[in-house]
């Protein structure tokens, strides 16, 4: 089985699964950090040597791509297409940051993975709150 292939469909596709379950459960850091954990579990399942820094960064990408997309409906009830690139350069930054910080420390392996998800899961929480108060200002 092609693990890297799969984290790839997994982060295309992950948005779609996840925005419901984010609106039974309003957390989406932790919704979204504990899915990108799977990724990464299964692109270092697949012992990339060097390029699993790049995997991540380009997994987390696809993410912010996929997600952007989703929330295209909502963009264009606001009137501000301006928004979607904007979205997408932040979320880009953040997921790839994130997913890459997890995979540096899943990386080292044992302990470490708790670190790695506890330290995503807090930049990604600074990060929405951070975006939510420019934004209803």
């Amino acid at each position: 089985m092609n693990f890297v292939a799969f984290a790839f469909l997994l982060s295309l596709a992950g948005p779609l699964f996840l925005i419901p379950v984010e609106k039974v459960f309003p957390y989406p850091w932790l919704v979204e950090e504990l899915f990108k954990l799977i990724v990464v579990w299964l692109i270092l399942k697949s012992k990339p040597e060097k390029n699993y820094l790049v995997l991540a960064v380009s997994a987390g990408f696809l993410f912010a791509f996929s997600e952007t997309i989703f929330y295209l409906a909502n963009i264009f009830v606001l009137g501000n297409l301006w928004l979607v690139p904007k979205r997408l350069v932040l979320t880009s930054f953040l997921h790839s940051g994130t997913i890459l910080l997890m995979a540096i420390f899943g990386k080292k392996g044992g302990w470490r993975w708790a670190i790695g998800f506890w330290g995503t899961f807090f930049i990604h929480w600074f990060f929405n709150e951070a975006v939510a108060s420019v934004f209803t200002s």
